[in-house]
């Protein structure tokens, strides 16, 4: 008995114990599955708050993108209709631009062909009015010559005129003396022939009368041949009168003729005057027309500009409706985890309640020989602690060739430069320069310029307070004054000019109108005097608004101020050293980059200096465009290569608060003096090297280009 009692007891104990390590477990089980139960609810709660959030976000990019969608779409339209509009405009000016060309093609053959034959036949003209005028000429001196002989003749005649009327004179009164004398004689002797024949016999008589009607007989013959005599002197003055007619008439028609001959011979030389100005009127319509050909090209590229524009917009708005299509199928998908969570946590509910149903069911059933366990509450203190190190390395390269040699007097580097390199041509020498020099005397409130497009202008008219300064920013791209640029180095000076339609002066510009150029001008000219082994090259690339009278102008104000230093143009640049130079005394040359330059023997035209524009914002397309362009350089002219980046439209668009020295030029300027380290001076290498804001780091760029020199020096070294 007692043994079963015990076996008895120890069964119950076994079951006591076994019925706390249940309810142990089933306690824990409900502990762990409350606390599973409150991360689901909490997890619950934080989905539920992301669905809001994500909803709303959804409403919002919904409305955003209905926004976006309508303004895209209204650029896009506008876009659209301007690219249509400008295609419209383009192919009207294209086939304008065709006709006008085949016009003028059409009229310049038929001028040219109807300038030679005039030609032709004016120099043939001048021919025969040449052999006129010779003709005319020794039919002056005939007429002279007979002139003189009719002179000689008449008075000749005047006096056989004069003897032949006193000859007459005696003769009729000798012939009335002598026939009165007759008269008297006769009566007399008729009387004493009364008084003979009285005496004398008739014979005698008969005799006497025959004498004496023999002598009347002679003496009215001898009075016959003296009135023929006198009627053939009379017909010859006559006809010597005559002739004298005849040859003033002749001499009268020579003179008229020689006065049409020269009136001719005057109309032609004015027709060929104006055939002449007719020729150089069509050359400057001819630059026109290829100015004008320049602008479509330009248009065209802002066409293609617009339509990548319109492009990229329109691939805008395809990511921004896959980026909606991606946050609709995350929304879906988002919405079917919460339903699958909710369907999970349903199952979870159900399982509690299954758990706390069985709990309750145990502790009824053991109640009465357990107490109840107190809960223990865990505290789970988490602390997780991340630290995040960052490190930067800065390599500062500085070039230390830059600093050695010719560094320490820029003004006078050309002066200090070793004598070998004084015999090199300067077309084979570094040279640095300056891009837009003159752009540091630009001014917010001047007016904006003819060299930016008509929008650009309308709104820097209309809208000046916000438009100019932007096209400020980006307008200056030098901060010295041009005497300041000259001591540190430059050399090269980069000049755009333009004349206003209020004035005749000529005036600075890039984007905005700058100072006059008198001032700066003399400065150089001063600067010159007061350095006369360093030599200056003025570069006027650009001229707007110039007429035929401002050009006239211009040129006689640049000689004028720099009378006696400006070197004259060749066509070969080997004798053109430093050391030549200065022996001549010759300190600048001027490039004039127009058609009037070759009216004047010392303004270089732009086909001996070749410059070649980037036109880009990218580094590497800089650097390309430079090594391409440098290996294509002519080995017998002068090169200009311009390391600088130039803003476009879109770009500026983009940072409208923006500035050409605060973005674009740290870009590049660590590359270009790079290359400009890596390249050497020298026969089709390295010549003249221009670039924006060349005084940061204490004119580096100047001292990079003039140090680069040294290597022509030190290769004549190793070579010898």
């Amino acid at each position: 008995m007692l043994r079963k009692k015990k076996k008895e007891k120890e069964k119950k104990v076994r079951k006591k114990c076994l019925n706390e390590r249940e309810t142990l477990s089933y306690e824990q089980q409900i502990l762990d599955n409350n606390k599973q139960l409150s991360r689901l609810r909490s997890r619950n709660e934080e989905l539920e708050h992301e669905v809001k959030v994500i909803t709303k976000k959804l409403e919002q990019l919904k409305e955003d993108r209905s926004d976006v969608v309508a303004h895209l779409k209204r650029n896009l339209e506008g876009k659209i209709e301007e690219a249509r509009e400008l295609s419209e405009r383009l192919l009207a000016l294209e086939e304008l631009r065709k006709q006008e060309q085949a016009d003028y093609k059409k009229k310049e053959s038929a001028m040219e062909l109807e300038y030679r034959t005039m030609e032709s036949n004016l120099s043939a003209e001048v021919k025969l009015a040449a052999g006129k005028l010779n003709a005319l000429e020794d039919w002056r001196l005939a007429r002279l010559d007979l002139m003189h002989k009719f002179e000689v003749q008449e008075e000749q005649i005047a006096k056989q005129e004069e003897s032949h009327k006193t000859t007459l004179y005696e003769t009729e009164k000798s012939v009335i003396i002598a026939k009165a004398k007759m008269q008297k004689e006769m009566e007399e002797r008729l009387k004493q022939l009364a008084q003979e024949f009285k005496e004398a016999t008739n014979i005698r008589i008969a005799d006497m009368m025959h004498n004496t009607v023999r002598r009347n007989i002679a003496l009215n013959h001898e009075l016959n041949t003296m009135l023929k005599v006198c009627e053939d002197l009379e017909t010859k003055s006559a006809e010597c009168k005559e002739n004298d007619r005849l040859l003033r008439l002749q001499c009268e028609l020579f003179e008229n003729e020689a006065k049409i001959a020269l009136k001719d011979a005057m109309r032609q030389q004015r027709v060929i005057h104006n055939l002449a100005q007719e020729h150089i009127n069509m050359v400057l319509e001819y630059g026109r027309i290829q100015r004008e050909n320049v602008r479509f090209n330009n248009y065209e590229r802002l066409m293609n500009e617009y339509r990548a524009i319109c492009a990229a917009s329109e691939q805008k708005t395809k990511m921004l409706e896959r980026q909606l299509q991606e946050t609709k199928k995350a929304r879906e998908e988002i919405l079917t985890e919460v339903r699958n969570k909710c369907e999970e946590f349903d199952k979870l509910n159900e399982t509690l309640k299954e758990a706390k149903r069985c709990v309750l069911e145990a502790l009824q059933c053991y109640s009465e020989s357990h107490e109840y366990i107190r809960h223990v509450c865990i505290h789970l203190d988490r602390c997780d602690v991340i630290a995040i190190m960052e490190s930067e390395s800065i390599i500062k390269s500085q070039a230390g060739e830059a600093d050695a040699i010719l560094n320490d007097d820029l003004e006078f580097w050309m002066t200090r430069l070793p004598a070998p390199l004084k015999d090199i041509s300067i077309i084979h020498l570094a040279i640095p320069g300056s891009h837009n020099t003159m752009t540091y005397t630009i001014q917010k409130h001047n007016d904006v310029g003819p060299d930016e497009p008509a929008f650009i202008r309308t709104l820097g008219r209309y809208c000046s307070f916000i438009a100019k300064p932007i096209i400020l920013n980006w307008s200056i791209t030098q901060c010295d004054d041009i005497k300041q640029q000259l001591n540190g180095g430059i050399r090269y000076l980069d000049l755009r000019v333009a004349t206003k339609s209020r004035d005749k002066a000529v005036y600075f510009l890039h984007g905005l109108y700058g100072s006059e150029i008198s001032k700066p001008l003399l400065d150089i000219a001063d600067w010159l005097t007061s350095h006369a082994n360093e030599i200056i090259i003025l570069d006027f690339q650009h001229f707007y608004a110039f007429t035929d009278n401002d050009h006239y102008r211009f040129i006689e104000k640049i000689q004028r101020i720099f009378s006696g230093k400006m070197c004259p143009v060749s066509a070969k640049f080997d004798h053109l050293t430093l050391q030549w130079l200065v022996a001549k005394r010759y300190q600048m040359f001027v490039i004039y980059r127009n058609v009037y330059a070759q009216n004047y023997s010392n303004l270089w035209p732009s086909a001996l200096w070749r410059t070649v524009w980037p036109n880009t914002v990218s580094v590497n397309e800089l650097i390309n465009f430079l090594n391409r362009e440098l290996q294509r350089r002519p080995f017998d002219i002068a090169f200009v290569s311009q390391c600088l980046l130039t803003p476009n439209t879109p770009y500026v668009m983009k940072h409208p608060c923006a500035t050409l020295k605060k973005n674009l030029m740290p870009l590049c300027q660590k590359q270009i003096l790079y290359w400009i380290g890596e390249k050497e001076p020298g026969r089709g290498r390295l010549n003249i090297v221009i670039a924006d804001f060349v005084s940061n780091g204490n004119f580096l760029f100047s001292k990079t280009v003039i140090q680069s020199n040294m290597k022509l020096l030190r290769k004549s070294t190793e070579i010898s």
